[in-house]
């Protein structure tokens, strides 16, 4: 079963900018660490969602909550292992100063989608569905998925 990064990622204008740049530039970084995981810590995908709509309170919802909303997703396949950097890259971190998300690795983007279901597995996985909602809430951490489970989701992403 595949590994897979899932994050959630702020509508602030910041973090808006920041998803551009690291889309167009090919590199995610995080503030801190996975849970459960280290700087070298390979995974094969990276989800995120943005933009949460109907949901009352944003997307630090409750999983009941959770799964009556939609959001944008992002499929990444993960080129490199995650390491720990001392420099600024993104446009936040250069205006600031300082290193904002040390822990990076490289991407390419395989398929995004606009405003699909939260729902479990209707149609993303219910690991990666639940992994994004922690991700608003306690930060990335890393699930595994079924190999047929993915596949399916990058069919109906299209």
């Amino acid at each position: 079963m595949p590994a897979v990064l899932t994050t959630y990622n702020a509508v602030t204008s910041d973090a808006q900018a920041n998803l551009r740049w690291g889309i167009r530039k090919g590199r995610w970084g995080l503030p801190r660490l996975p849970i459960n995981s280290d700087t070298g810590t390979n995974f094969s995908w990276h989800v995120l969602g943005t933009k949460a709509k109907g949901l009352p309170h944003g997307p630090r919802a409750q999983r009941d909550i959770w799964v009556t909303g939609k959001i944008d997703l992002y499929l990444f396949k993960v080129i490199t292992p995650l390491q720990k950097y001392a420099e600024p890259f993104w446009p936040d971190e250069v205006a600031a100063g300082k290193v904002i998300y040390p822990y990076r690795f490289d991407i390419a983007l395989v398929s995004q989608a606009t405003q699909i279901p939260t729902a479990f597995d209707e149609p993303i996985p219910e690991a990666l569905s639940e992994g994004i909602r922690v991700g608003a809430t306690g930060g990335p951490s890393i699930v595994d998925v079924d190999e047929a489970q993915l596949e399916a989701l990058l069919t109906y992403m299209g």
